[in-house]
């Protein structure tokens, strides 16, 4: 039913965090458990990014002045940041498709460099680079925040990225 619950691991304490008509998707849960970022559509609206409490239920948008869409949010380990794409697969009608960075204090938005035609941002576990696949899934990138660079780190089908907990891989 696309709703979004939060409870203990033996499934105690369940709180509803969203309600209908939100379909929720894409979930990421900040580092400190205290909210949760995520994806949404209404209907055949344009999936946007929320932000939520995990304590109670009411999202808001994370960009309210937006029109969307936005997609596959992703909490910086330290939490200070979220970055999301958008791009949603299946879209033909987004204007654009870049990684974008969100400041948590500032609430600035920052688009990466040369970012055009990647999707599915994941942070990696020192918060120093952020891993991208290419829209059509056929290549791996890596930004590194210290040089404002991409690296195209695969060449292949590939998809679900994700980073050993060390960061090494």
């Amino acid at each position: 039913d696309g709703i979004l619950w939060k409870s203990n691991i033996d499934g105690t304490g369940r709180i509803q965090l969203t309600n209908s008509p939100l379909s929720v998707s894409s979930v990421s849960i900040a580092p400190d458990g205290n909210a949760v970022a995520f994806m949404a559509r209404t209907g055949s609206e344009t999936a946007r990014a929320f932000i939520v409490s995990s304590q109670s239920a009411g999202p808001q948008l994370l960009f309210p002045q937006d029109a969307g869409p936005e997609s596959d949010p992703a909490w910086s380990p330290d939490g200070h940041r979220i970055a999301f794409a958008t791009y949603v697969l299946g879209n033909s009608r987004a204007p654009t498709n870049e990684i974008r960075v969100l400041d948590t204090a500032s609430r600035q938005v920052t688009t990466l460099p040369d970012c055009a035609g990647k999707y599915s941002p994941h942070w990696s576990p020192d918060g120093q680079f952020l891993a991208a696949s290419k829209l059509d899934n056929s290549a791996i990138y890596v930004f590194d925040f210290r040089t404002k660079r991409w690296t195209e780190i695969y060449k292949g089908i590939s998809a679900y990225t994700s980073w050993s907990h060390d960061g090494r891989y």
